[in-house]
């Protein structure tokens, strides 16, 4: 039998039961959102991923310039190896694996 996640439906009142997978692609859904004007949650050190070339590196390998202004003043960094603004940190409350950056790029790319 595949493993199973509980999660918490909308309603926060009833649980529903995930295989890893449907877990994994819930997560690459829900993680997405801070791969846009996320660099004050990248400032402090973390492990970070790309969801476009899949590379994992450290928040402190991103410059100034792999920042990019958004309409609003806010910042959305892009990827040191690939140049994508496609980089999420764990600071997001997902670790950052090769699996989930790659049922990220499978979902949105």
């Amino acid at each position: 039998m595949p493993n199973r996640f509980q999660v918490a439906s909308s309603s926060g009142n009833k649980m529903t039961n995930l295989s890893t997978d449907e877990a994994l692609g819930a997560a690459a859904i829900a993680a997405h959102q801070f791969s846009f004007k996320n660099k004050a949650y990248l400032l402090p050190p973390q492990r970070c991923g790309c969801f476009s070339c899949l590379a994992i590196f450290r928040s402190t390998e991103l410059e100034e310039g792999d920042f990019v202004p958004e309409d609003d003043g806010q910042f959305t960094a892009c990827c040191p190896y690939c140049g994508i603004d496609s980089v999420i940190g764990e600071n997001c409350g997902y670790a950052i694996t090769p699996e989930l950056l790659a049922a990220m790029q499978d979902y949105w790319f």
